[in-house]
């Protein structure tokens, strides 16, 4: 689903979804800002899109369910020591 864009010698790598859309106004933007994080180590992934009721949704943003960002769909996710950065409280 995810392939590596760019892996850095500190262990740091971008990932993207095998069929994210190159041409989407964002995609120059998130590309830039998952380097800075993957320059410090860090894995960032950036995210496709998907409808909140299909599997692939459940799989990808497992960590948004029971949240109040449950439906959304994040652009980006940062993994630090293989663990993700979780940027809000489940309720």
């Amino acid at each position: 689903m995810f392939k590596t864009y760019k892996q850095y010698e500190n262990g740091g790598k971008v990932l993207i979804p095998k069929n994210i859309d190159k041409k989407a106004c964002d995609y120059k933007p998130l590309i830039t800002i998952a380097n800075l994080f993957a320059k410090e180590g860090k894995t960032a992934r950036l995210n496709p899109v998907v409808h909140y009721k299909s599997d692939e949704y459940k799989q990808i943003y497992k960590s948004l369910i029971g949240t109040i960002h449950e439906r959304k769909c994040p652009d980006l996710d940062i993994y630090e020591k293989g663990k993700l950065r979780l940027l809000f409280k489940k309720q």
